[in-house]
């Protein structure tokens, strides 16, 4: 569907619930796709590329994103806002203006095995909303930090891959927390066999390319915290 940048190439609005959308390629929208509040949607194979926006959600929670692709849209490839337990699979949101992924007010959320680079701001934003896993990600050469957390408490951060990010300001920041200070996150879990986001066998905590690190027990694991 190619649009003339109108609004919305689908708009799922309000009584919309249990929609299931697939195989779909969506560019020059305002939106490619805008779900308010609508419940309970599934998105499999869809591209929202070339738009203003990618896919954009407000108050609308359980969506499913699966092998979603959302590139090169002007400002954000995957927004959601004020949208809980939303789970994201497989999603490519790549050079973006702005975030790849940006959660604002939406907790509860999963994204996982995903790619989200050389977007022009973060990777993936959480913003004011917490208890979210990421998980299985590669953020990499985002112009801001590949992961930013901001207030969004309690979230599980893990085998995700983080280099060559916030290439702006040079002071090559993979991720940041900021907001609330005394809140935590967790960024691993107990090793266990499987293979890892950098193909190795071990899968725990997170893989930071340009960090030192010594592994003199060759576990596959550093043997110091990151800090």
């Amino acid at each position: 569907i190619t649009g003339e940048y109108g609004f919305a190439g689908i708009n799922l609005d309000q009584s919309t619930n249990n929609t299931t959308i697939r195989n779909l390629t969506l560019k020059n929208f305002n939106k490619g796709i805008y779900v308010f509040c609508s419940n309970e949607n599934k998105f499999h194979d869809v591209t929202a590329s070339h738009n203003y926006w990618g896919i954009s959600t407000t108050n609308s929670d359980h969506q499913t994103f699966d092998g979603v692709v959302c590139n090169a849209n002007s400002q954000t490839g995957i927004f959601l806002h004020e949208s809980p337990h939303c789970n994201l699979s497989g999603t490519q949101t790549n050079s973006n203006g702005q975030c790849g992924v940006y959660s604002f007010h939406s907790p509860n959320t999963t994204i996982l095995d995903g790619v989200s680079s050389y977007n022009h701001f973060a990777g993936v934003y959480l913003d004011t909303g917490g208890n979210n896993v990421v998980s299985g990600m590669h953020l990499v050469n985002n112009r801001d930090p590949g992961l930013i957390i901001n207030n969004a408490p309690g979230n599980l951060i893990y085998n995700n891959e983080f280099w060559g990010n916030d290439w702006q300001s040079g002071d090559r920041w993979d991720a940041h927390v900021g907001g609330i200070t005394t809140y935590v996150n967790t960024w691993n879990v107990t090793p266990h066999a499987g293979t890892n986001i950098i193909g190795g066998n071990v899968i725990a905590g997170n893989y930071w390319y340009d960090k030192p690190c010594t592994d003199l027990d060759h576990d596959g694991i550093c043997d110091t915290l990151y800090r």
